[in-house]
C-alpha cells in the first residue's frame, strides 16, 4: 500500500513463441510460483465491481496521460521486478468480471493473474495490493487497486506507486531504507531498484538465469533485443497474442509484452 499525506501503513501456461526459454521459480509467498512463472496482467474495464464500487481506472488515469502510456507505465513497474527473476509478465484482455470473483489463482481465462483496477479508498492512500496469505485466496491474490479519488500529478508519480505495489505482489515487505522503492512510509522519489531491493528479491527467487535468447550475448538494449514473432497464452482468446519488445527510457527501461 502506498499512502499519500500521512504516509502511514494502512494495508498493507504453456506459452508458445518461437524460442521462449523455460522459467522455473520457487513459491516464495509472492504471486509467482514454480507452476506459474509466466504471469498475466489485465486492466479491468470501468464499471467492474470492486467490493460494491465501480472501477474507474480508465477515467481516473486518462486524465494524466494517454491510455497506452499509463498502461505501459504500470506494466513497466511490474517488469522491473520480473526482469530480475526467472519470470515474465504479459498483458491479456479483462472480461470485466467482479474483482475477487471465484476462480483459480492462476490461469483464469477471463482475466489476468494480476488485475489492475481503481476504486474509492481512504484519502491518504494512493493504492493497495492484495497479498498472498492465509486469509486471501483465489482470484483476489496479486490484484492492485488504485485510489480513484487520488489526483496523480504525473506519470512518474504513477510509476513510483505502481513499482511499490508490484513489489508487494512479488512478496516483498516494507523497508526502512528511504531510497528503496519499498520504503515504509510511501512511494520513494527513487524509481530504480536499489541493491537492497534486488537482494531481497533474489533471496526469494534467486537470480535470473541466462536463457537461450541471451546465453551467447546480451539482449538488454533495443539494438540487440531478441525478435519474437508471437506469444500465445492458453485459455485466453481475443487479445492473447502478444508482441515483445525492449522499451528503453531514462525512467524505466524494461522488456515488456503488450497487445
Amino acid at each position: 500500500m502506498v499512502s499519500a499525506t500521512t504516509k502511514t501503513n494502512f494495508f498493507k501456461f504453456k506459452i508458445r513463441i518461437e524460442t521462449l526459454e523455460s522459467r522455473v521459480l520457487l513459491d516464495s509467498g509472492g504471486l509467482i510460483s514454480s507452476a506459474s512463472a509466466h504471469l498475466t496482467l489485465s486492466f479491468v474495464p470501468d464499471g467492474t465491481d470492486i467490493s460494491g464500487h465501480n472501477s474507474a481506472l480508465y477515467s481516473s488515469l486518462n486524465s494524466i496521460s494517454e491510455e497506452s502510456v499509463w498502461q505501459e507505465t504500470i506494466l513497466s513497474a511490474f517488469q522491473h521486478w520480473a526482469a530480475n527473476t526467472n519470470g515474465d509478465i504479459g498483458v491479456v484482455e479483462d472480461s470485466g468480471e467482479p474483482m475477487g470473483t471465484p476462480g483459480p489463482r492462476f490461469g483464469d481465462s477471463r482475466f489476468g493473474d494480476v488485475r489492475i483496477g481503481a476504486a474509492p479508498l481512504s484519502e491518504n492512500v494512493l493504492a493497495i495490493s492484495i497479498p498472498t496469505n492465509l486469509f486471501v485466496s483465489g482470484s483476489w491474490v496479486g490484484d492492485v487497486i488504485f485510489n480513484s479519488r487520488a489526483e496523480f500529478s504525473s506519470i512518474d508519480q504513477l510509476f513510483s506507486v505502481a513499482i511499490h505495489e508490484a513489489g508487494h505482489v512479488f512478496g516483498l515487505e516494507h523497508v526502512e531504507e528511504e531510497q528503496s522503492v519499498m520504503h515504509l512510509h510511501g512511494a520513494s522519489p527513487n524509481t530504480t531498484l536499489t541493491e537492497s531491493d534486488l537482494h531481497n528479491l533474489h533471496s526469494l527467487y534467486g537470480q535470473r538465469s541466462p536463457d537461450i535468447n541471451d546465453a551467447e550475448e546480451p539482449n538488454d538494449h533495443l539494438d540487440d533485443a531478441t525478435k519474437l514473432r508471437s506469444v500465445k497464452i492458453p485459455n485466453h482468446g481475443k487479445g492473447s497474442r502478444l508482441r515483445s519488445f525492449l522499451e528503453t527510457s531514462p525512467i524505466h527501461p524494461t522488456r515488456t509484452f503488450l497487445n
